[in-house]
Order: structure tokens, then C-alpha cells, then sequence
């Protein structure tokens, strides 16, 4: 058992963009199969439905597309939020559960990280003697 958060997204055989996505933090695990991919743009929204089971085992699934370390924000049962380090996703993203459907439907949204700003120098660094 891993310890350390972490996340692996599968490639489905079919649809093309199809996958699944597997992300665990100490002993809790979350699966979700996504129709239409990982959201790659800021503030896109892409459906996931929650899966029990471990979906590694389906003849569907056609190898690994991206994994690695998680790094947890908040883990609550409504909302999820996580900044992935894989090698091809990287960022901050967010899962909300859907309200009163009765159904494990989930939103993933990619999350624009907070503008940072600048440091600012004395005005006396940038003379020079």
C-alpha cells in the first residue's frame, strides 16, 4: 500500500479520448471513468462517473497515459482538490460531487492557479554606484 497521494489516468480502447482515472491518499481510494478525457484548458469542465472496483483488471483499458506524485489540498465527500505533478498533466484541479442526482456523478475542472505577485525591490537596489 502507497502511503503518499498519487494518481494514474488509463487509457480506455475505445472511445479514443476515453480513460480512467484512479487517485488515492492514505487508505482512500477514488476511481471515476471519464468520457471525454482530462480537462486540459483552465476552468474546463468534463463529466466523471465514480467506479467501484479496480478497473486496472478490464480488458478495456489499454495501458497507462500519465501518473505521479498528488499533492492533496482538501479531500472532503463533496469536493476534491489536488495539484497533479505527471508528466503530461500538471496543475491544480478540482472534483465536486453533483447535488441530489442519487448518481456518482462527478465534475473535474482544471483550476487556474492564483496569479502571483511580483516581488518588489527597493527602489535603492536598482542604482548603482
Amino acid at each position: 500500500m502507497n502511503l503518499y497521494p498519487h494518481f494514474r489516468i488509463l487509457q480506455r480502447t475505445h472511445p479514443r479520448r476515453a480513460c480512467t482515472l484512479e487517485l488515492s491518499r492514505d487508505e482512500l481510494r477514488k476511481t471515476w471513468n471519464v468520457p471525454h478525457g482530462p480537462p486540459l484548458h483552465p476552468h474546463e469542465r468534463h463529466l466523471a462517473v465514480e467506479l467501484a472496483g479496480d478497473p486496472s483488471a478490464s480488458p478495456t483499458v489499454a495501458g497507462c497515459w500519465d501518473a505521479g506524485p498528488a499533492e492533496v489540498r482538501k479531500w472532503t465527500p463533496r469536493q476534491i482538490v489536488v495539484v497533479l505533478h505527471g508528466a503530461k498533466l500538471r496543475g491544480c484541479f478540482s472534483f465536486v460531487r453533483f447535488r441530489n442526482t442519487g448518481q456518482p456523478h462527478w465534475l473535474w475542472v482544471r483550476v487556474t492557479p492564483r496569479a502571483r505577485t511580483p516581488r518588489r525591490r527597493p527602489a535603492l537596489a536598482n542604482l548603482t554606484p
